[in-house]
């Protein structure tokens, strides 16, 4: 009888084990790919001066190839910073305010993880920061008379 009992419980012991290194690998494959594309969507951001048009459709470009979940998030204001978008593609892009030197800017871009739990039925979101390099403002001087 101690040998069944002591059976059960490692058996228990194991599927708990194997339970939790699941969900342990599912967090480390979905922050994986979170950070991919927080990256991703830095460098178009870099790449095009900015967040703009051309930035937008290369952003598109990857959230579809990359596979990220487009669920609607609300972005807050930030108090060192300006929201530039809407959060309707799941990511949240601001322009930080540089009140030191007005010739760079950056940006500051949060992704999500998401983690849908089947057994209570929520969805648990986990957000990715991540900043943009400085970027150069080119300004115009018009000269006199022109």
């Amino acid at each position: 009888m101690k040998q069944s009992i002591g059976q059960s419980v490692s058996i228990n012991i194991i599927v708990i084990f194997l339970v939790i290194m699941f969900a342990f690998i599912a967090g480390i494959l979905s922050y994986t790919k979170a950070f991919k594309v927080n990256s991703n969507i830095s460098k178009a951001i870099e790449t095009s001066e900015g967040y703009n048009k051309v930035s937008k459709k290369e952003i598109d470009r990857l959230l579809t190839g990359l596979g990220y979940v487009k669920m609607p998030v609300s972005c807050s204001e930030k108090e060192d910073s300006v929201l530039v978008n809407d959060g309707s593609e799941g990511i949240c892009v601001y322009k930080i305010k540089n009140d030191v030197n007005d010739l760079h800017y950056s940006y500051r871009i949060t992704t999500y993880i998401t983690f849908e739990i089947p057994l209570i039925g929520q969805t648990l979101r986990v957000p990715i920061n991540s900043k943009t390099d400085d970027i150069y403002r080119f300004q115009y001087v018009e000269e006199e008379g022109e």
